[in-house]
Order: structure tokens, then C-alpha cells, then sequence
């Protein structure tokens, strides 16, 4: 790394302290802690529902076991700060290895860190702690070995191994094994042939990656459930995550794909026969990320290495020469804005926790099942342990499985989708602040 790697590097550090926002964001993450603690009690992986009344005892496969006692890990260790930092440096390491490998393909180092601000940008509406982290953080590593291994020779094994603990991680696994066979389609795109070593390398990793994959303790078992978000996708139900999301979202998503597709346009037209590989790897993960709001930073951990390559050997020029380190400083003031207001020492806005009103339930001792909203519902089973049982709390709300045994009454209805209650109607209300409310059956 150079001195002036160091230097710019430095712009890094103000955006990394709590990138991503404040941990209670994505209300997951209760449920994460919750089956972390259920596993380090009972010492087993659940292998059933057991947090709600609506779905007792239906199978469970837990896929992200290992990423859940990870957080779980760094919230005992350090508190709720713990797992500010673990999301922060999980984000530095992505952003780092967009860098390096931008860097690695002659991009030159105000370039480099424009594509990891990009990065991170993007990084920064998915920067939850929750297990997702996991694949943010290992997909750019791998984009990065595939990368060197058509420069030259280097050990492939590792990331078989890298495979193994990524399926026990995250459900994004299957993004490793399939950027390798794109990479390896590539490169023998580029080279025109099937014969190539690299290619055959890559082709080869890909295949032992995927077997790596059932490395877990639920078998083939996680790989059902994977299919099964493939083929009965979120977004129907309604899971904004999983839908695609406007410019004003994902801004350097749609920057990064037009100065791609510019780019490919471009290297095509000079007959750089590199950019063969570079159409096979992000033309998917391009159309992965239109399809989806959640996949959009996939695309843009990726796209930076190859639009911002070879600006090193380009000739000086005083627009390159104070454009881009204008650029860097430009994102990096944009990143760190939002944060101004941020109250550092609170790494939970609890006033936006129902924590007063299960305070309320638990103090009166009101029995009866819960027909919560599922964002409370993973708060309510972490601040109980388990103990109050609730209507859903998140993980199912893409199969289907929202209704109670038997469909609701209409004012049960109503009170599940929070909307106005008629006076004198079955339900009183006995609580609220302004965060839940709570009603009691009359």
C-alpha cells in the first residue's frame, strides 16, 4: 500500500464509527438474539417454531445459526455497542476490499476510494446487524480471488472453506459458488476457450463450493429453504427489502450501472477483450439488483472494480487530477451529514421499542395471546425470553402463514393492521405511548 493508499484511505475513518444507522433499524435483529440465546442454553440449533402461538411446533430451519450467536457474541461482550462496531467493521472490510481490488485492476487511489465510497453508500441502507453482513462482506473477497486467478496461479481451496462457513452464516451463500462460475464463463469468454486454467479453476471451485455448502447442521435441508425464497419470492407478501427500489434510494446503484454499461460499451469498442469477463460477472448481478432492493449493493460492491480500472494509466490531467479527490471528499461529507445529529452513546432508540408497553403486560399480568404487529413481534420474544408467546414476529411473513388457525374476526382484523377501532366496538384500549398500543378483548 502506498503513501497515498494511507492517505485517502483516512477519509474511511469518520464514516466507519456507526455506519449504517442505530441497531434497532431493522427489527430482525430481536429474533437473531433470541435464537442465539435459546441455542446457548439448550447447546442445539432449533429445529422448530417455538416464539409464536400461530406456528408451534412447525419446522424451522434456522440457516443463520452461526451469524445469530456471532451477535449475540458481541452484544454480551460489549452491549448493544458491540454490535455497532461489528456491523462498522464488517462494512470497513467491504469497502476495503472494493478498494484494494480497484486498486489491484489500475485504478488510481482518489478512484479507488470513490468506488469504495460508492460502495459504502449503498452499503449503508443494508447495514443492519443481522446476518446479512456476512455475504457483504465475503462477496467482494471472492469477486476479488476469482480476479487474481486469471492474473495468475493462487490456491483456490480456501474459499471452499470460506463456503462452508458462509452457508452456516447467511442465505446468501449461493452467491459465492455462482460469482466463481461467472467468472470462470468469462474467462473463457475472454479467451475463447473452454480449455483455459483459470476458467477450468474457477469452474472446478464453484462445483466443490457447492458441495461445501451442505456443511451445515441442517443438510440439504437450508438448500430447500433457499430455493424456496427463490421461488415464492418476499416481495409478493409485501417485504419492501425484496422489491426494487426508486433512484432516490439507491442512487449510486443507478449511477454504477449507467457508467457500466458506458464503460462496457466503451472497452468493447477498443477491442479490450477483458471486458467479456466483466459482462458475464455483472450483467447478473446488474439485473439481480433491478429485481430487488436488497440485492442492489451486491452490484455496487462489484461494479467499482471494473468502471474505475486503468484510470491510473491514464494521462495526467487537471480535471482527473482534482475531480476525483473532489469526488472522494464530496461522498465522504454525504455519508458522514446524516450522522450529525446522532446521539453516540444510545445505540437503541428504545422509545421506538414496544418496551413499555410489554413493561405494562408483564406488571399487570395480562394473559392471552398477542395479536401484535410483526415488527414487535422478535421485541416481544427477546424481552420476555420466549415466555409470551406472539401472533408472528417476522420470519414467515413471505410463506404465507399469517393467519391465525381460523381467519380473524373483522375487529381482530382491524387491530392487527393498526386501523381505527370503532367505540363500544370488542376491543378497549388500556395502553399507549408512542410506540405501540396496547387493547384489551372486553
Amino acid at each position: 500500500m502506498t503513501i497515498d493508499d494511507k492517505r485517502l484511505l483516512a477519509f474511511l475513518g469518520p464514516q466507519l464509527r456507526d455506519f449504517g444507522g442505530k441497531v434497532e433499524i431493522d427489527t430482525d435483529l430481536w429474533w437473531h438474539l433470541s435464537a442465539a440465546r435459546d441455542m446457548l442454553a439448550s447447546g442445539a440449533v432449533p429445529r422448530v417454531e417455538s416464539w409464536s402461538w400461530t406456528l408451534a411446533g412447525t419446522p424451522w430451519t434456522d440457516f443463520e445459526w452461526l451469524a445469530q450467536l456471532a451477535l449475540e457474541g458481541a452484544r454480551r461482550a460489549a452491549g448493544f455497542q458491540g454490535l455497532v462496531a461489528l456491523k462498522a467493521a464488517a462494512c470497513a472490510a467491504a469497502a476495503l476490499a472494493v478498494y484494494a481490488a480497484a486498486r489491484r485492476e489500475e485504478a488510481s487511489p482518489a478512484a479507488a476510494l470513490v468506488g469504495a465510497l460508492l460502495a459504502l453508500s449503498a452499503l449503508r441502507l443494508r447495514a443492519h446487524a443481522r446476518p446479512e453482513l456476512a455475504t457483504l462482506v465475503l462477496l467482494p473477497f471472492f469477486l476479488a480471488v476469482a480476479r487474481e486467478r486469471c492474473r495468475r496461479p493462487v490456491p483456490l481451496w480456501p474459499l471452499v472453506l470460506l463456503t462452508a462457513l458462509w452457508a452456516n452464516l447467511h442465505g446468501g451463500w449461493p452467491l459465492g459458488p455462482g460469482l466463481l462460475a461467472l467468472a470462470a464463463l468469462g474467462r473463457a469468454w475472454q479467451s475463447r476457450t473452454a480449455a483455459d486454467p483459470a476458467a477450468r479453476a474457477l469452474f472446478l471451485c464453484a462445483v466443490f463450493c457447492g458441495l461445501a455448502s451442505a456443511a451445515n447442521p441442517y443438510g440439504l435441508g437450508a438448500h430447500r429453504v433457499i430455493l424456496r425464497h427463490a421461488f415464492e419470492s418476499p416481495a409478493a407478501a409485501g417485504i419492501e427489502e425484496w422489491m426494487t427500489e426508486g433512484l432516490r434510494h439507491f442512487p449510486a446503484f443507478w449511477l454504477l450501472l449507467a457508467a457500466t454499461a458506458g464503460r462496457l460499451a466503451l472497452d468493447v469498442n477498443l477491442n479490450r477483450r477483458e471486458a467479456l469477463f466483466w459482462l458475464a460477472v455483472l450483467a447478473p448481478l446488474g439485473l439481480l439488483g433491478l429485481g430487488g432492493a436488497r440485492f442492489a449493493p451486491l452490484f455496487c460492491l462489484a461494479a467499482p472494480v471494473y468502471v474505475l480500472s486503468r484510470t491510473a494509466l491514464l494521462p495526467p490531467s487537471p480535471a482527473l487530477r482534482m475531480g476525483l479527490p473532489a469526488a472522494a471528499a464530496a461522498l465522504a461529507l454525504a455519508l458522514a451529514w446524516p450522522a450529525r445529529h446522532r446521539r453516540w452513546s444510545e445505540p437503541v432508540r428504545w422509545d421506538r421499542t414496544p418496551r413499555e408497553a410489554v413493561d405494562f403486560l408483564e406488571r399487570e399480568g395480562v394473559p392471552g395471546p398477542l395479536f401484535n404487529d410483526y415488527g414487535f413481534g422478535g421485541y416481544v420474544g427477546y424481552a420476555t425470553r420466549g415466555s409470551r408467546k406472539v401472533y408472528y414476529d417476522g420470519r414467515y411473513l413471505f410463506q404465507g402463514l399469517l393467519a391465525e388457525p381460523a381467519p380473524p374476526d373483522g375487529a381482530t382484523a382491524a387491530l392487527i393492521r393498526h386501523e381505527p377501532l370503532l367505540a363500544g366496538g370488542p376491543w378497549a384500549l388500556v395502553w399507549f405511548d408512542d410506540a405501540a398500543l396496547v387493547y384489551l378483548k372486553r
